[in-house]
């Protein structure tokens, strides 16, 4: 008997027709969590992101429209990064273990917020059934403003209170 969340999601991979690929390159790309090397550069970062984070919006837009998924990988992309970004940079674990010790906790903030703004353009270009798949994304701006204010973490009340407000205006 396997796993009851290996099985789920063998489950959920099987239902939705996900690319094993996307998951190989997701489980792949978080081996790089197993060791304590320092993230190289800002370019390895994204690309980081872009494996991990990245592939979870797509992965999500894969479910709820496949026909139309495709349109949502920049989006996907960008929200990744962006995403990645944002709940690295007030936790100063994360931040230790990922981002390069050659940036500054300045551009990195302003590559996150500049991101999250081509993120949101792209999304609002998204077919309205896909949108949903970026919900996760509405907590980007409150874990930014964290790090800009010091702050190590974002309450879990305000975190699934600001999806449950963009869902809610998602659907006005």
């Amino acid at each position: 008997q396997s796993h009851p969340v290996a099985q789920s999601l063998a489950d959920t991979v099987k239902l939705h027709n996900l690319p094993i690929a996307s998951l190989q390159t997701l489980i792949e790309a978080h081996r790089f969590d197993l060791y304590a090397d320092a993230m190289p550069d800002v370019t390895t970062l994204e690309v980081y992101f872009g494996e991990t984070q990245s592939a979870l919006f797509q992965l999500a837009s894969m479910i709820l429209h496949p026909p139309l998924a495709a349109a949502a990988a920049t989006a996907s992309g960008l929200a990744g990064v962006a995403f990645g970004l944002a709940r690295a940079l007030p936790d100063p674990e994360i931040s230790r273990r990922l981002l390069p010790v050659n940036a500054t906790r300045e551009n990195l903030l302003a590559l996150a917020e500049k991101r999250l703004v081509e993120a949101h353009d792209a999304i609002s270009q998204l077919p309205m059934q896909l949108r949903p798949a970026f919900l996760p994304l509405s907590v980007a701006s409150l874990y930014l403003a964290a790090a800009q204010a010091g702050k190590t973490s974002v309450p879990q009340w305000r975190r699934q209170w600001r999806i449950w407000r963009s869902a809610r205006q998602e659907m006005a």
